[in-house]
């Protein structure tokens, strides 16, 4: 957004910024909103890659100038605010496909569109820092799938919790930090875990799916084999490595009898007629005018 954009929106009362954001959103998804009328609601698997790249702004600390009580020394604080996350010109597939995330989760918000999760991909976000895949690595961060129930296609993997896990875990007394890999020692050995598990299974698609993708692509492989078993459109990644391995070989069996696809956001959004938007706008209408990246602005202007 230009500099004049920016400044008339800021200064747009909080009611108003939200209906500049719906208006943009609605607008956005109008040709995808027809095309899903026509084809009823589906269902997409989405990977955790995609949801990693929807924290589109993120904690920062920045020096605020101090003069307190009147006539003592001047000195400095650090104020936490909400600041854009910004990639690079080197970064042209993320910059090609984080606009189309506001109206996928739209789409998703209005029941147009059902985001779907699995065990294994749940299984996943246990070896990554908490909040990667939840949006919230910092207090003012934003992401763009906040308060989306993103549920599991075949279950979630149950934990049993004795008196003797109580024990060990004091949870009272300790602070769970969102940047922290199980902080709690749910998960022990989760990967090694989960790459047994799969390794070991049978079966014929994702055996198939492993002679063509890379050898460490067996997550991926499966998750696939997810997408394609439970009649899901497609398999939504930010995996660009992925994509260039299923398109190198798309004309090979079993890829090439897959209806379920692989799709990037951009790809997904092109075929059911999405509008890229610029994910920065989309925080305008946060409720919470303490969290909203126009606080930094001016707060900047002001030192």
């Amino acid at each position: 957004m230009n500099q004049l954009k920016q400044r008339l929106i800021d200064n747009l009362p909080h009611a108003h910024r939200a209906k500049y954001v719906n208006w943009c959103l609605q607008r956005s998804t109008r040709e995808a909103r027809r095309w899903l009328t026509r084809f009823g609601q589906i269902s997409v698997l989405i990977d955790n890659s995609t949801l990693r790249y929807a924290r589109t702004h993120e904690t920062v600390s920045v020096k605020q100038p101090l003069n307190w009580p009147p006539g003592s020394q001047p000195s400095e604080i650090f104020v936490l605010c909400r600041a854009p996350k910004i990639f690079g010109p080197e970064h042209r597939n993320i910059n090609e496909n984080i606009p189309y995330l506001p109206g996928i989760a739209y789409l998703a918000r209005i029941g147009t569109l059902k985001l779907m999760t699995s065990r294994e991909l749940k299984s996943e976000q246990n070896h990554h820092p908490i909040g990667a895949v939840q949006g919230h690595m910092g207090w003012f961060d934003y992401w763009i799938f906040e308060g989306i129930d993103i549920e599991s296609i075949d279950g979630y993997e149950a934990h049993n919790f004795d008196l003797e896990f109580f024990r060990k875990n004091p949870t009272i007394n300790r602070v769970i930090y969102s940047t922290e890999k199980d902080p709690l020692n749910i998960h022990p050995e989760n990967m090694k875990k989960m790459n047994e598990r799969i390794s070991q299974s049978t079966d014929p698609l994702y055996r198939g799916l492993m002679k063509l993708l890379p050898k460490k692509s067996n997550f991926d492989a499966w998750n696939i084999r997810t997408a394609e078993t439970y009649g899901l459109f497609c398999f939504l990644t930010m995996d660009f490595k992925l994509c260039d391995a299923i398109e190198q070989n798309k004309n090979k069996e079993p890829i090439a009898s897959l209806r379920s696809k692989v799709m990037t956001p951009a790809e997904f959004g092109r075929h059911i007629g999405l509008s890229p938007i610029d994910p920065l706008v989309c925080e305008l209408a946060e409720e919470d005018g303490l969290k909203s990246s126009a606080r930094l602005r001016k707060l900047r202007l002001s030192t």
